[in-house]
């Protein structure tokens, strides 16, 4: 006898109070002889038997308050938690190894699921890989095994890269070393690479100096150019402000002396006057002496331009006594240049700083400003600065 999935008509269920009404869906199987055809189909019911069953909505209704079906909610999600908390670490290693198998190298999809633009490793790999690390004991190692093989390519990955920073987060000394080991021979091509990028900073963050020295071996005579770079300045950061002085000679001492050598001309960069100034707060008296005396060379444009005034600033904060003094009277050999100063943009937080020092050469600027204040030959932003400095803590 033939049979058909079928249901009972719909119907609706009222309730009175702060319930709701859910409807489940509920399918049963009868004999197609036992169903009330329709007078128009009566008539075909035989052919009808032996095509694909048809179908017919039902709807059981039931009321559950607004509370039970909050914990019901609960209860469901508690599950899926639970479910996707038990150990799994070789299956999912397994699964990665399967999924990075999948995708051709070099290819790149963005638009289809489980990958992000740019990445060719895709959002499930890294996922997993990310969970397996936070696991620790024997899914951390096994997961690290699997980056180890991958180290390069995860790195230059927009997702993957991600992936192993954390893994030197979370890795033991040996392992990370293995790590390093797979951007031996790309240092340059990974200074230029928006995601490689932050892998190397990771490697200088937390690595000691014996592991970070082929950094500064392999950008040897690219230091200026590394420094100009939107992202290779990062890198050079990192190493001034976690490496900055740990050797007088050595590769690294090489590199930095390479980029502080062109102090002057990186001080007005948009990505190199980072570098330098990460080298005056960071790095050692040497140092701060050989940026101070690179600045006094046309020191009044360097304090005048956009980034430039950022360096001298902070060298005005963090070099010796005699380096300071030695700036102010560069920058104030002439009186007129606090004007040039006060009035410009970037300049006028400059001048600010420079007719706070007790030297004769403020002293003589100072007064040079209040010539141009009386006789209004000045700008708002100059007569602004000399109150400020003439009624400290009094707003203009």
């Amino acid at each position: 006898m033939a049979h058909m999935r079928v249901a009972a008509p719909p119907a609706v269920a009222w309730a009175s109070g702060p319930v709701a009404a859910v409807v489940q869906p509920v399918m049963f199987w009868m004999p197609m002889s036992n169903y009330a055809w329709p007078e128009a189909l009566r008539d075909n019911q035989e052919g009808m038997v032996h095509q694909e069953p048809a179908w017919s909505t039902v709807a059981a209704v039931t009321t559950l308050g607004a509370g039970a079906l909050r914990r019901r909610r609960r209860q469901r999600a508690a599950a899926r938690q639970a479910l996707a908390a038990k150990p799994k670490a070789k299956a999912k290693v397994a699964r990665v190894t399967e999924l990075q198998d999948e995708a051709p190298p070099g290819s790149v999809d963005s638009g289809s699921a489980g990958s992000a633009p740019g990445s060719t490793v895709g959002e499930e790999v890294c996922a997993e890989l990310m969970a397996l690390l936070d696991q620790g004991g024997k899914a951390r190692s096994d997961a690290i095994t699997a980056i180890q093989s991958s180290a390069l390519e995860f790195s230059f990955d927009s997702l993957a890269c991600r992936v192993v920073q954390h893994a030197f987060v979370v890795a033991t000394r040996g392992e990370a070393v293995t790590l390093v080991r797979a951007l031996h021979g790309h240092v340059r091509e990974a200074v230029h690479s928006q995601h490689a990028n932050h892998v190397l900073q990771k490697i200088v963050v937390l690595m000691p100096m014996s592991h970070v020295e082929f950094l500064a071996e392999e950008l040897a005579g690219v230091g200026i150019e590394t420094a100009r770079h939107r992202f290779g300045c990062r890198v050079l950061c990192r190493l001034l402000e976690h490496h900055p002085c740990e050797a007088d000679v050595g590769p690294t001492f090489n590199l930095l002396q390479e980029v502080l050598g062109n102090a002057a001309q990186l001080s007005c960069h948009a990505f190199a006057h980072h570098v330098i100034e990460c080298a005056i707060e960071h790095g050692d008296a040497h140092q701060r002496h050989w940026i101070a005396t690179a600045l006094q060379v046309n020191i009044l444009r360097t304090a005048r331009n956009r980034h430039g005034s950022h360096v001298v600033r902070k060298s005005l904060v963090f070099c010796s006594t005699e380096d300071q003094r030695a700036l102010v009277d560069a920058m104030l050999a002439d009186p007129d240049n606090i004007l040039s100063l006060a009035e410009n943009e970037s300049g006028c937080f400059v001048a600010r700083a420079v007719l706070r020092f007790p030297t004769e050469s403020s002293r003589l600027a100072l007064a040079r400003l209040q010539r141009a204040v009386e006789e209004k030959q000045t700008t708002k932003k100059a007569r602004r600065i000399f109150n400020e400095i003439q009624n400290p803590g009094k707003k203009d």
